[in-house]
């Protein structure tokens, strides 16, 4: 697919399931997220990955 392809077939999506991604797609997204640009190029980007529900909560309430 390229680029015109890509943006004129995206969709926003405005619901979210609770049906589980694959880990081999998680990993290839996660690792195309970090070598995506940023602006100044400062590209210090840190992912963390939690998919235990009751261990989000716990983050979340720590950051907010």
């Amino acid at each position: 697919m390229d680029v015109e392809e890509a943006i004129k077939k995206r969709r926003a999506v405005r619901t979210y399931t609770d049906r589980p991604i694959p880990d081999d797609v998680l990993d290839r997204v996660l690792r195309l997220a970090l070598r995506a640009p940023t602006g100044g190029g400062a590209q210090a980007w840190a992912l963390m990955l939690v998919k235990d529900p009751a261990k989000r909560l716990e983050i979340a309430e720590l950051i907010i």
